[in-house]
């Protein structure tokens, strides 16, 4: 099921945009003895282009998505910016002041199980997978730089060693773009030191 991403001012999921296309047309006409067209006939058409197009607005309330100059929005990562920015916003202003405090630290509820991932080196690399091959697993543990510009992967040792360990996940409603995974964690050891690397049963 597809999240979409929601108008920060009414919850709306669908935008409105105009745009004005260049289009190639093949016609078939005949001329009258004094030379005007008659009986034209488009037998193909073919777009070959985009002249405009304006920004995206609501379709129910009108909010546009443009950026401080009011230019449209478009690339994915700067639509997903400007959604943030907007519900932060909004959000910043309905919320005068909150009575009761909020942690900064997510509680233990919530927690489902994903899956197991196995271990036989001991530790666990945090990797982008477009970025497979381009990191050295014996630079140590934590952070480690890829090479090609600012990008980084993290390594961390597992506990006691090798096995297959519980992968969990967190997901919360985000009223972005509805439920998503928040985080997640890797149980390498119980509270009292014990392994947790052995097969699940």
């Amino acid at each position: 099921m597809t999240n979409y991403l929601k108008c920060p001012h009414c919850g709306n999921d669908e935008f409105d945009q105009t745009r004005s296309m260049i289009y190639d047309e093949y016609i078939v006409a005949k001329f009258n003895s004094h030379g005007h067209v008659e009986d034209e006939i488009i037998e193909e058409s073919e777009c070959s282009g985009e002249d405009s197009a304006g920004p995206y607005e609501c379709k129910q309330c009108g909010w546009q998505l443009v950026n401080g100059n009011g230019e449209e929005i478009t690339e994915p990562t700067d639509v997903v910016a400007a959604f943030v920015q907007a519900h932060q916003a909004q959000a910043k202003g309905s919320k005068a002041e909150d009575p009761m405090p909020h942690s900064a630290e997510p509680s233990d509820a919530g927690w489902h199980h994903l899956g197991y991932v196995t271990i036989d080196t001991g530790r666990l690399l945090l990797l982008d997978p477009v970025h497979q091959g381009r990191v050295d697993p014996g630079a140590g543990d934590g952070q480690i730089a890829i090479p090609g510009g600012d990008l980084s992967a993290v390594q961390v040792p597992t506990g006691i060693g090798d096995g297959r360990y519980r992968v969990e996940a967190r997901s919360i409603d985000s009223p972005i773009c509805g439920k998503r995974i928040a985080e997640i964690r890797v149980r390498f050891l119980d509270e009292e030191g014990n392994w947790l690397g052995g097969d699940p049963q």
